[in-house]
């Protein structure tokens, strides 16, 4: 809340009214330094100006029309429910009225909310307020009684009886005979011959008739002194809300602490004339508060209301209220309460035979002139839920469908684990399965190693053969063998090659170091 539009709306607004000026006062009380975001309720701005909500409406398009206000950013109200959201205005406050310091003082807030500066180009001056519209009457007397300061005017003479003459304001006279209706209204009874009675201001003892004929009886006469006066209707064309005896405020006031808290938060602080009377309907009807409070928390869950308000599908939270607090006209006994009777705690046999006409159609009456929708009942398991419209192709309610739903999503969950485990499973056994191959690998190289070791180590440790061993190895052969041709020897001085030696493996040098 800020004070510059409050001033200007008080004292500088070009308004002629003082409904127009309350409502920009009203305005201004929520809005920023700069006239900007102004969105109080139309039943704020009524409580402030001393009006009703129409007539808010209708002031608030004419200062529109005017230019005095303008409709701002509406995501500033986003915030609110949408079925409740108000309109967000902005005060056309003129840049040159706040004055270099507080001009200044204003830019500078709205630079910090990212919006460009008052101009004189962008806030011009508003035209002056139009002349106020005087009255016809005005400097001219009142005619008839009710006026002080004026004379009343004589009462002409009438004949012929029957007749009835209002003069002027707040006077009725009213001769012998009664009143005479040419043609009764619907709701009206034809006049019958009454005897001859006095006036209404012919006896001292007579009350005081009001204003014109409405409040008479057919034939004149005045209504009798200890009769009770008539409830005056209000301007909305329904009867005042009465009293409560103090028993049933209390009984009432035990049934509104028993709503659900989602729904609680919805319904409006003011109750409506609808939900309280739906309450004292059900408490007539033969419940105390603690049944309607069972009622109330069995309706709100069996009923599928706690489904459609987390979904977002409740529209008139009101309605759900009366919905949940009202009896049930479905069944004729009195003692059925949704399906049960409550003296005997036993199900309701009109219930049972209901749903049974229901499960196998209904067959339309003579008097029908269109299709009536069916009733259905759930196929679930030990479900009893019935409904009316097209049947779904499953056959089950809601309730069953997510239970099925949720069976479902547990059975593929508990697949899904199985493979897992299962793939984790395998890809551990073909681990296993490689780590034990290089085991086997390595092993095998290894014995391949050893092996091939003592064979190296006494092919190293063997005397090399020269040439004068081989001389003597040819002669003894030669000896042995003398018809057989001489053996060359060897011319050469070069030794025949040595045989082949693998070459030691880091394994076979690790093992001689050891040795």
């Amino acid at each position: 809340m800020a004070l510059e539009p409050i001033l200007w709306a008080l004292h500088d607004s070009p308004v002629n009214s003082t409904t127009d000026r309350m409502l920009l006062a009203g305005l201004a009380e929520k809005a920023d330094a700069d006239g900007t975001n102004a969105f109080p309720s139309r039943r704020t701005l009524a409580r402030i100006a001393l009006c009703d909500v129409k007539t808010v409406q209708r002031r608030l398009a004419c200062l529109t029309e005017q230019g005095v206000i303008t409709l701002g950013d509406q995501a500033a109200a986003r915030y609110i429910p949408a079925h409740a959201r108000p309109k967000v205005y902005d005060l056309q406050i003129p840049a040159s009225w706040y004055g270099p310091e507080r001009l200044a003082r204003v830019n500078a807030d709205r630079a910090q909310r990212g919006l460009p500066p008052l101009t004189q180009e962008t806030r011009p001056a508003l035209p002056p307020a139009p002349a106020r519209t005087e009255r016809s009457d005005k400097g001219k007397p009142r005619l008839g009684g009710g006026d002080s300061q004026s004379p009343p005017l004589p009462r002409p003479d009438f004949d012929r009886r029957g007749d009835c003459q209002s003069l002027g304001r707040g006077d009725s006279e009213s001769r012998q005979g009664g009143l005479s209706v040419p043609q009764p209204s619907p709701l009206t009874l034809p006049v019958k011959e009454t005897p001859t009675a006095p006036a209404a201001r012919s006896a001292d003892d007579a009350r005081k008739a009001p204003t014109g004929s409405s409040a008479r009886k057919a034939g004149g006469y005045a209504a009798p002194p200890d009769a009770a006066a008539p409830a005056s209707a209000t301007k909305s064309g329904k009867m005042p809300r009465q009293p409560m005896p103090q028993g049933q405020a209390d009984a009432v006031k035990v049934v509104e602490e028993g709503w659900p808290p989602d729904l609680a938060r919805l319904l409006p602080a003011h109750r409506p004339a609808v939900l309280w009377q739906a309450i004292c309907k059900a408490l007539d009807g033969g419940r105390t508060p603690q049944q309607l409070l069972e009622r109330i928390q069995r309706r709100w869950w069996t009923h599928g209301y706690a489904r459609a308000l987390a979904e977002g599908k409740i529209s008139s939270p009101v309605g759900v209220a009366v919905g949940l607090v009202r009896p049930s006209t479905d069944c004729p006994d009195p003692m059925c309460e949704d399906g049960t009777t409550l003296h005997t705690e036993q199900p309701c046999t009109n219930c049972i035979q209901r749903r049974a006409d229901r499960r196998y159609g209904h067959a339309p009456t003579p008097g029908d002139t269109f299709p009536r929708p069916q009733w259905w009942e759930c196929e679930g398991k030990h479900c009893t839920a019935a409904g009316k419209g097209p049947r779904p192709d499953t056959g089950l309610c809601w309730r069953c469908q997510d239970q099925a739903e949720l069976a479902q999503i547990q059975h593929a969950t508990a697949h899904l684990l199985t493979e897992a485990e299962t793939a984790q499973q395998a890809q551990r056994l073909r681990q296993t399965i490689r780590r034990q191959r290089t085991l086997d690998d390595t092993h095998t190289e290894h014995t391949n190693r050893t092996r091939t070791t003592p064979d190296s180590d006494e092919a190293d440790h063997r005397p090399p053969q020269t040439l004068t061993t081989y001389a003597n190895h040819a002669n003894n052969s030669n000896a042995n063998t003398p018809s057989s041709p001489p053996t060359p020897s060897h011319t050469h001085d070069h030794p025949p090659p040595p045989p082949f030696t693998p070459r030691p493996t880091a394994s076979t040098q690790r093992q001689r170091r050891v040795a």
